[in-house]
């Protein structure tokens, strides 16, 4: 299709006459005839002034065009994962535009796949499902490229929505493609990296992180910078590496505190070394820090619930378990029944006000069956943890026990993923 063509079914796509566009253009309709039958030739004026007058300035019709809307579209795509949320809304309308109007198959199907992440980082999880639904059925006719797209969207979806086995494994297949089409794969394996963490297996999470940072170094990209090293510093207070955790987030805060927009970032630096502290048995160094982290957090929303809790399980472990359930009390009136982290606030109450000789019935009969497979493991293995600190300090068989579960249910979970 060439561009009078093309200029033409946008015209008859928004329903204008020629008279109509013509008025819109501050052109005769003569001219709009002629343009569209071949006897007058597109000067680059009237090509702008045909983009103006339909809203849609970044509309590609020629082939460099619409290489670079697709280059426009990663850029938005990126602006998504580094969740500049201002900037990608900005973005949006404009994009969205041209991805309605374009006479091209791929730049609509890259749009649409786009604007998943976009949906989800804002939010809009009705959206977000209706076009998942859409672009499932649409899939078979992809290219490579709009495929290892889709691919990783899925498996971001699957992320989620804690299934953390099909995640993994999808963001496998889909980094064997992106190989092949020559593809950074950057994001991919930091995704990998995200799964492996909450599966529990820290060194090889480590070594996909590491993986990650290399190709963001090679595309000279670091908007992802920060996430890579909070997800570093969780692994590696997970092997015990708590000193070297440490020194990477004392880095982080000397560097934060030179940006204007310092708590953007800070209260996930003192959360994260609230938590090395614990995993130390330092508890006053833990409160102290979980405490600070609060000062960058505004009230009434999840991420405040989510530090709440991480105090709450401070303090059950420092033993002040009264003060840990007030914690847990206030999570559970900010974040929405139903949701994986008002059903794990629950879950960890009852935990703590149980009898000793109590079995978690709660969890396997209420919790439980709102959790897919593996996420019910994981929300067991929290919930044994739990318990163990728990009786740490007054009953050490009570302690081993929950330990020993702990370490069986994670065995059986990596057995389930990596065979």
């Amino acid at each position: 299709m060439d561009m009078r063509e093309k200029m033409k079914c946008i015209r008859l796509k928004l329903n204008l006459t020629q008279q109509k566009l013509a008025d819109m253009m501050g052109v005769s309709r003569s001219h709009i005839n002629q343009i569209e039958n071949g006897n007058r030739p597109i000067k680059p004026y009237y090509i702008k002034t045909f983009k103006d007058a339909i809203n849609a300035p970044l509309l590609p019709l020629i082939e460099k065009e619409e290489t670079q809307f697709i280059q426009k579209l990663h850029e938005w795509k990126d602006k998504i994962s580094s969740n500049e949320v201002s900037e990608a809304k900005e973005w949006k309308p404009q994009l969205a535009r041209c991805a309605e109007l374009t006479t091209s198959d791929e730049i609509k199907n890259l749009y649409t796949i786009f604007s998943l992440a976009y949906y989800r980082l804002t939010n809009e999880m009705e959206t977000y499902n209706s076009i998942m639904d859409q672009l499932k059925q649409n899939a078979e006719g992809f290219n490579d490229e709009q495929a290892y797209w889709f691919m990783r969207q899925i498996g971001i979806n699957e992320l989620y929505a804690f299934n953390y086995k099909t995640a993994y494994n999808i963001f496998l297949e889909a980094e064997k493609k992106g190989s092949s089409l020559n593809t950074n794969n950057e994001g991919i394996y930091f995704n990998i990296s995200r799964c492996l963490t909450e599966m529990g297996f820290a060194s090889k999470a480590i070594e996909y992180i590491e993986e990650s940072q290399k190709q963001a170094n090679k595309e000279k990209n670091h908007s992802n910078d920060n996430n890579r090293r909070f997800m570093l510093v969780k692994n590696l207070i997970a092997i015990n590496k708590t000193r070297e955790a440490l020194e990477i987030l004392n880095g982080c805060l000397r560097e934060e505190r030179k940006n204007v927009n310092e708590s953007k970032l800070m209260s996930q630096i003192y959360r994260q070394m609230a938590l090395a502290y614990l995993k130390m048995d330092d508890y006053d160094n833990a409160k102290k820090n979980i405490d600070i982290s609060f000062n960058y957090i505004d009230e009434n929303k999840s991420s405040y619930a989510n530090n709440l809790y991480y105090k709450s399980i401070i303090l059950l472990a420092d033993g002040q378990i009264d003060k840990g359930i007030e914690c847990l009390d206030q999570c559970i009136k900010i974040e929405k029944e139903g949701t994986y982290h008002n059903i794990l606030y629950n879950a960890t109450r009852h935990s703590m006000t149980m009898e000793n000789n109590a079995s978690p019935e709660y969890i396997e009969n209420i919790a439980i069956p709102k959790f897919q497979h593996h996420h019910v493991n994981l929300v067991l293995i929290k919930y044994y943890k739990i318990m163990c600190d728990h009786y740490r300090k007054k009953n050490k068989m009570k302690a081993l026990m929950y330990s020993e579960r702990a370490f069986i249910l994670s065995e059986k979970l990596r057995e389930g993923v990596l065979t």
